[in-house]
C-alpha cells in the first residue's frame, strides 16, 4: 500500500495521499522474464487486496469477488529505452528498446478502478489489434 501522487493520483481520479494497492508482478514465458508489471488500484475499492496471495489468486478474479468489476480498458503503446532496473529484469542492455504498455481500467459507471503499466524487451513482443465497425449503408 503506498499514497498516490502526481501523475498516480491523476490517472486514478485520486486525492493526492489517496491509498493505492500497488502490486509489482514479474511475468514469464518459457521460463524466461518477459515483462515487468505494476498494477495499482484505490484501496477503498477492495481492501482485501492487502490480504491476497497473488501467487494463488489472479488479480481480475479477486476484484471480481469483490464486485469491482472491469468493463473497459483504454491502452496505450509506446517504445522507450529500458530504465536500469527494468534492464536487469528483462535480461537487457540499458537503454535497450522496451514495449511500455499503460492500461486505464474502469468499470461500467467509467469510474477507474485500475492503471497499469508492462514493460517488456521490444524484440520479444508482438501486438495483435482487432477492431469491428458497424457499416451504415443507404439501402443500398
Amino acid at each position: 500500500v503506498e499514497s498516490a501522487r502526481g501523475n498516480l493520483a491523476a490517472m486514478l481520479g485520486l486525492d493526492e495521499g489517496a491509498l493505492v494497492f500497488h502490486l509489482k508482478r514479474l511475468r514469464y514465458v518459457d521460463g524466461r522474464i518477459y515483462a515487468v508489471t505494476d498494477d495499482y488500484i484505490p484501496l477503498v475499492l477492495c481492501p482485501a487486496l492487502m490480504h491476497t496471495d497473488f501467487t494463488q489468486h489472479g488479480l481480475l478474479r479477486t476484484l471480481e469477488a469483490h464486485h469491482v468489476c472491469p468493463y473497459a480498458e483504454d491502452k496505450n503503446i509506446e517504445v522507450v529505452r529500458a530504465t536500469p532496473e527494468v534492464a536487469l529484469y528483462l535480461e537487457l542492455a540499458e537503454e535497450a528498446p522496451i514495449f511500455v504498455t499503460r492500461i486505464l481500467t474502469t468499470d461500467r459507471e467509467g469510474r477507474v478502478i485500475q492503471y497499469a503499466t508492462s514493460q517488456a524487451d521490444a524484440f520479444r513482443s508482438r501486438f495483435r489489434v482487432r477492431s469491428t465497425a458497424n457499416i451504415i449503408t443507404n439501402g443500398k
